[in-house]
């Protein structure tokens, strides 16, 4: 289909517009919305990493929704944010956000889980950012007694069951 396109302006305006019309193509509207969240059972911790520029957008959007007060730092905010977005168990399951920590242009987020009771089935519900971006793609790795499983979370499917027995 784009072959005759590229030949036309190949012979037109020579290679140059070749290699801009490519790029345009194959840049052009091609946002990533991906994070991906180690979930440790044995050690009980959590790690989220996303871009740092994402996680601004959602931090700035959540707090502008809140009406009942300004958060004091940054951490506040990703804790409360965090409490209702990443679910385990319906919330059987709390999480305590440890710290934020940067990389380039991704944030890891690292949070504890409280008190994790024997489970023979996880309902996890990460929905985070999928209200600021639809195309928002959530891995879930989920570790435990050395064995490691993914699940895929999206707009369409934000929560998913794993057996871990």
């Amino acid at each position: 289909m784009f072959s005759g396109l590229y030949f036309c302006l190949s012979q037109y305006f020579g290679m140059k517009a070749l290699v801009f019309v490519s790029l345009t193509l194959l840049f052009a509207d091609h946002s990533l919305y991906l994070s991906h969240a180690v979930l440790d059972l044995d050690k009980r911790e959590l790690t989220i990493k996303v871009f740092s520029d994402d996680l601004d957008d959602v931090l700035k959007s959540f707090e502008l929704s809140e009406s009942w007060g300004a958060f004091g730092t940054k951490e506040d905010l990703i804790s409360e944010y965090f409490y209702s977005r990443f679910l385990i168990n319906k919330g059987a399951v709390a999480l305590s956000f440890l710290s934020l920590s940067e990389e380039n242009d991704a944030c890891f987020l690292h949070f504890k889980l409280k008190e994790v009771p024997e489970f023979n089935t996880l309902v996890i519900k990460a929905d985070y950012f999928m209200e600021e971006f639809p195309a928002q793609n959530n891995v879930i790795e989920v570790s435990q007694h050395s064995k490691k499983r993914f699940l895929r979370l999206t707009l369409d499917t934000p929560e998913a069951e794993l057996a871990l027995k």
